[in-house]
């Protein structure tokens, strides 16, 4: 049988008793979901009557949850912890409070299951990546990606040759998923509303000596990142990760243009993962390189900038919506030109629902759940 996730048929609908979910095949052979909810037609006047009802305590508290309360955000057990701060397991710690980034270690901890990442993907393809802004000015370079899904995987005839791969990749998306994605959109997954919450495909990247990625923010709606070192090679930047700049510009980001701005400013602030390719390779850490202009993209890096150390399998975790639904550009980050060849494995966790222009309704009407 066919899976479904394959999307062989260009578009398919079916409804379920709380609202209608349509599947269709985009460009890149992915699937995209879009679900229509009850509650696109519902939350404005729900909202409205309640006020109408509601105490003014209790339009007080409902309008200090639609602005504090964040769906897009870490569980609570991670949204606690204090920059530094590290979980019971030793495990996961947070790295920066604004953009909220953490350090995961071990997330792949078998050389076998990376490995076989790697071969996987391969085999399915790797290509150019080709994220431009002009034929001059190349945001991505020597960097090659594939994307796998791991249900088609399971369930496709070429599952017997894939079968390597396929559960591995289970593992690490519901891993991530059950780590890192807050409570309320586990809940609603588990229930297929994918508006609210859904897992893209995994995207599997390989970049070359001299491979780099300008600042970008990861944006369409996806609220969650979870980046795995396959052999352990970093050099990803975050520019305003612990940034304690007073600086107007840095601290109040309303556009990607003013962020990337800020960011190419940023000072001696922000953080650089380095791994087993050394802190020299972008010179920092060293008084003799401080404030010295690098080659390619490795400029603006500073002895005063914090690293963190990392190995294979290791992963960093960051969230890039805020809790009204709208970009974080704090979490704007970028690949800076690696010395030797770097393997990624990347999730997104995307929300349709409460990134878009209707996400104040849609949020409304999830805290009436909670409240019922």
């Amino acid at each position: 049988m066919k899976a479904l996730s394959s999307c062989s048929a260009f578009f398919l609908a079916f409804s379920r008793r709380d609202h209608t979910i349509l599947i269709s095949k985009n460009k890149n052979n992915r699937c995209s979901r879009l679900i229509i909810s009850r509650h696109y037609m519902t939350a404005s006047a729900t909202t409205t009557t309640i006020q109408a009802e509601d105490s003014e305590d209790e339009r007080r508290t409902r309008w200090h949850n639609e602005f504090t309360v964040n769906f897009l955000g870490p569980p609570h057990a991670l949204a606690s912890l204090s920059v530094g701060d590290t979980t019971i397991d030793g495990q996961i710690t947070r790295l920066s409070s604004s953009p909220d980034l953490f350090l995961i270690r071990n997330h792949i901890s078998s050389q076998m299951d990376r490995d076989s990442i790697k071969t996987g993907a391969i085999d399915n393809g790797m290509k150019l990546a080709g994220t431009t802004k002009s034929d001059e000015n190349t945001v991505r370079k020597n960097s090659y990606l594939t994307w796998m899904n791991p249900y088609e995987l399971l369930l496709s005839e070429e599952c017997n040759q894939k079968k390597g791969v396929t559960p591995i990749l289970l593992a690490l998306l519901r891993s991530a998923r059950s780590t890192f994605v807050h409570s309320t959109m586990n809940d609603l997954f588990d229930r297929g509303e994918y508006n609210y919450c859904m897992a893209e495909d995994v995207q599997v990247a390989k970049y070359d000596i001299g491979g780099m990625y300008n600042t970008h923010h990861d944006g369409y709606g996806r609220f969650l990142t979870v980046l795995t070192y396959l052999n352990g090679v970093g050099g990803t930047y975050f520019p305003f990760a612990n940034n304690t700049s007073t600086n107007g510009a840095t601290n109040t980001i309303t556009c990607q243009r003013e962020a990337e701005l800020a960011a190419e400013g940023a000072g001696n602030s922000g953080l650089l993962v380095v791994g087993i390719e050394g802190i020299e390779a972008y010179n920092i850490g060293d008084d003799d390189y401080s404030n010295q202009t690098l080659p390619n993209n490795n400029t603006n890096i500073t002895s005063d900038y914090s690293t963190v150390q990392i190995q294979p399998g290791d992963a960093v975790a960051f969230y890039n919506y805020n809790a009204d639904g709208e970009k974080e550009w704090k979490s704007l980050h970028e690949s800076r030109s690696v010395p030797r060849e770097k393997w990624i494995v990347t999730n997104w966790f995307r929300s349709e629902s409460l990134t878009g222009s209707l996400s104040s309704l849609y949020k409304a009407s999830l805290l009436d759940e909670d409240e019922t």
